[in-house]
């Protein structure tokens, strides 16, 4: 089972936040060669798969592959 963050996802850092082991990470998001955005990613070595990120975000930009 894994954890993905989707483009759906508005940047909120609501998911950071939350995650006790710090599985997710602020990163930018390459959209072309000169432009970037933020955007966050999930550790997956890290990660303890507790669902505290998905429980909190607003836009369920997170979702679990199992």
């Amino acid at each position: 089972m894994d954890y993905r963050i989707t483009d759906q996802c508005v940047v909120c850092w609501r998911c950071m936040d939350s995650c006790p082991n710090g599985a997710i990470i602020d990163c930018e998001i390459h959209v072309t060669d000169k432009y970037s955005m933020p955007g966050v990613t999930i550790n997956d070595l890290e990660c303890s798969k507790c669902g505290l990120c998905k429980e909190v975000c607003p836009v369920d930009a997170i979702v679990v592959n199992e």
